[in-house]
């Protein structure tokens, strides 16, 4: 088992022909996400096989982690568990003497959360999701309340479009 270290510092040199295998847990938040975004709640569990290719390591196993993300219905906060197994990425080889796989492995973790969030996505199952704003569908009735009605009669919703027409005709 190696030292997380050796993830920020894989040296070149040392890395045998049929490659090496890193496990264990990278502790560090590699993320620096801001207070609105998702945040890490644990570490990465990681399981690699790193390999050299000519001009490119070939990385492949499985990377664990866990996160609190904001639902975009609700604005609750939810657990969300990101599990890449099986996964492969591949990061050129540069000039240098040690390699750093940490940005490689962040921008994939990153990249595997949803790009819109919600309850039912949660890594416990199913939580109810109650919308901080009601969703209307097309079969919904209209909605009545006293902010719709001027003087006893309906409100013209459509008015500030209808008079984008009139304007067009004024060019």
């Amino acid at each position: 088992m190696d030292s997380t270290r050796n993830l920020h510092s894989i040296i070149l040199g040392e890395l045998p022909d049929e490659g090496k295998q890193f496990t264990g847990v990278l502790e560090e938040d590699i993320f620096g996400l801001p207070p609105n975004e998702p945040q890490a709640t644990e570490g990465i569990t990681y399981d690699l096989h790193v390999s050299r290719h000519d001009d490119f390591l070939l990385v492949t196993g499985s990377l664990l982690t866990a996160f609190s993300i904001e639902c975009v219905r609700c604005l609750a906060q939810f657990p969300y568990r990101v599990e890449l197994r099986g996964h492969t990425f591949d990061v050129e080889i540069t000039d240098e003497v040690t390699m750093d796989l940490t940005e490689a492995i962040r921008e994939d973790i990153l990249l595997s959360l949803p790009a819109y969030p919600k309850c039912e996505d949660s890594s416990l199952g199913e939580i109810q999701c109650t919308p901080a704003v009601k969703v209307y569908s097309p079969d919904d009735p209209p909605p009545e309340s006293d902010d719709e009605t001027q003087g006893g009669s309906k409100q013209n919703v459509w008015g500030a479009l209808d008079n984008l027409g009139a304007l067009n005709d004024n060019d």
